[in-house]
């Protein structure tokens, strides 16, 4: 299979542990192979390189807790033809959701030093909340 015919996939990480992409990591011969069909465009856990193009499949990890998360998700969504979530983050918002139930801005000031230069929403979201609007990926 040629370069040009192979897919291209994207993986994406937002605020989380990582834990999702240390999975497929630790799929280490199964990823050599897949390596083979497709083109893995993003994957920062694995690699610097980073091309900034289309994608045809996007998998993304972690919820959205910042502004720059939030731009960031809705342009992988527009580069995406498919975006698929992985793991509790990304799906249902993760631990770090627990704050939604709680005042951040309270947390933020007992817990830093320096709250003022910590840049956060108040509710941390799964990334369909964000992309719900998203009718046609490309």
């Amino acid at each position: 299979m040629t370069d040009l015919k192979k897919p291209k996939v994207g993986i994406w990480k937002f605020t989380s542990c990582s834990g999702c992409q240390q999975v497929l990591l630790n799929c280490e011969d199964e990823l050599l192979e897949l390596a083979e069909v497709i083109e893995i465009a993003n994957f920062r856990e694995a690699s610097s390189i980073q091309l900034n193009d289309k994608y045809n499949i996007s998998l993304v990890e972690g919820s959205i807790t910042t502004l720059e998360d939030a731009r960031k998700i809705q342009e992988i969504r527009t580069k995406s033809k498919i975006l698929i979530t992985i793991g509790a983050c990304a799906t249902a918002g993760g631990i770090q959701a627990l704050r939604n139930f709680a005042n951040v801005d309270e947390f933020r000031n007992i817990v830093y030093a320096k709250p003022e230069y910590i840049s956060t929403l108040s509710t941390s979201t799964p990334i369909q909340e964000q992309t719900l609007n998203y009718v046609d990926a490309p």
